[in-house]
């Protein structure tokens, strides 16, 4: 059984890669649970408003870029290339 890469999914992976954390490392530094990343992960759900915000924060990575990738916001900007910045902002 194949799965499908869902944007957000892309998106904690490369975060989790950039910071050098696991996904119970993010989940504590987002202070949601670990289930809640895996379900993040897989595409089973996606994070609410909230907690785009703090994706935002965390990432350095624009919140209307993030609301896009999460579904909230039209396509087109999810397309774009991230701008992730280039120090790592944490």
């Amino acid at each position: 059984m194949r799965t499908r890469k869902v944007p957000i999914g892309t998106f904690l992976e490369e975060l989790m890669r950039r910071h050098k954390r696991l996904p119970n490392q993010l989940a504590t530094d987002l202070n949601v649970s670990h289930a809640t990343i895996g379900r993040w992960l897989t595409g089973e759900d996606v994070p609410s408003t909230k907690s785009c915000q703090k994706l935002a924060l965390y990432s350095g990575v624009s919140l209307e870029r993030i609301l896009a990738i999460a579904g909230h916001l039209p396509r087109k900007i999810e397309e774009e290339p991230i701008q992730w910045p280039e120090n790592g902002v944490k």
